[in-house]
């Protein structure tokens, strides 16, 4: 049975907890920053990080959450081959958090029909990576099976990691050269086997300074996210 019962306030309660604990906080604010960056007629005129006006909100919406209408939401969770997929639906509540939230942020910006949209995703990554985190400690996916559910990173890390410390199949790009994504084939302390997108393998050392990459569908060219993915 892959149809999963999950309540709801855990995840909110979640989500404020991956934007106040380092390392993980710190990644995403790195990547809203990093979205904001893309937008320069807009960034200008928006004050603040949008970090802390996002975690800030999330302390209120965690006590609501307690309360909402549709406290449970069904969840299908399994893997096809290589890829694994998670679909859920949204509460009412929360998306009137995610349009409140962006309107806030972006104020009286013009034109800004596209950064809005592109903030509003990655509120829903964050809304998943918050239920991933629910389901795996709520041991809801299978008997003892909390140790299988992939650990699945939805947006790119911004902090630096030693290659050594990544687990097989962990996917990167090497900081000085971000250009190429690689992933772990056999992790090492001194040398780590890593393979490239087009399937080249070689030896890097333990102590290159990474970047995590996301997980999420990729373009053809299996270098960059895929437009839909999220």
């Amino acid at each position: 049975d892959f149809t999963k019962s999950v309540i709801s306030a855990p995840i909110v309660k979640e989500m404020l907890a991956i934007m106040s604990n380092n390392p993980r906080s710190a990644d995403w604010y790195a990547h809203f920053r990093h979205i904001l960056d893309q937008f320069p007629e807009q960034r200008k005129l928006i004050n603040g990080d949008i970090g802390d006006k996002v975690k800030e909100s999330l302390v209120l919406l965690s006590k609501e959450a307690k309360h909402w209408f549709r406290n449970r939401l069904q969840t299908r969770f399994f893997e096809t081959g290589d890829n694994y997929y998670l679909g859920m639906e949204f509460t009412r509540e929360y998306e009137v958090w995610k349009y409140k939230i962006v309107d806030e942020i972006v104020g009286a910006a013009p034109n800004a029909g596209r950064l809005k949209g592109t903030l509003r995703a990655q509120c829903d990554r964050l809304w998943y990576e918050a239920c991933i985190a629910v389901i795996t400690r709520g041991d809801v996916y299978n008997p003892s099976g909390k140790f299988y559910v992939p650990r699945i990173w939805f947006i790119p890390g911004y902090t630096d990691t030693k290659l050594r410390k990544l687990p097989e199949g962990e996917a990167f790009r090497i900081k000085s050269d971000k250009k190429q994504k690689y992933e772990v084939v056999v992790p090492g302390s001194k040398k780590v086997l890593v393979r490239s997108i087009e399937g080249y393998v070689s030896y890097l050392s333990g102590d290159t300074i990474v970047h995590l990459e996301s997980d999420l569908t990729r373009q053809p060219d299996g270098n960059a996210e895929s437009r839909v993915s999220i």
